[in-house]
């Protein structure tokens, strides 16, 4: 399980550095969500399964900071994220967008340490060498 805390915490300094202990413990409690990889799977897809101006996409944008502590942060989790949006996803739209986004940034940062585990993943499994191929 993911604790969200930390993906806020930078978000949420000015706001506590003004309240009372009071009023940050139930703050800091509400922030730690705990969520599975699949849950953040499921939601970065129904996020980009909605056109870009659409207002309902604002709910989603917690999603923004998980990628990008993921991908800069914990690459252990990152590959696991990607495989379970993968796994999910039946839409090739959705599919490009990991390729070029997620997928592309994770190799990018983290290439030379993860291409033995990403080569084999391809050898194995036909969908994410697929994927490979939109990056």
């Amino acid at each position: 399980q993911l604790t969200l805390c930390t993906f806020y915490a930078s978000r949420c300094a000015p706001i506590f550095a003004q309240k009372s202990a009071q009023f940050k413990l139930p703050l800091l409690a509400a922030l730690c969500i705990k969520m599975n990889i699949e849950e953040v799977a499921k939601s970065w897809i129904e996020m980009w399964k909605l056109e870009a101006d659409d207002p309902r996409r604002d709910q989603y944008e917690w999603l923004e900071d998980i990628e990008y502590e993921f991908v800069y942060e914990k690459p252990d989790k990152t590959l696991d994220l990607i495989l379970a949006i993968m796994n999910f996803s039946q839409n090739n739209a959705i599919n490009e967008v990991l390729a070029a986004g997620p997928l592309a940034q994770f190799l990018a940062q983290h290439g030379p340490e993860i291409i033995e585990r990403v080569e084999q993943l391809a050898q194995e499994e036909k969908k994410f060498a697929n994927l490979l191929g939109g990056v």
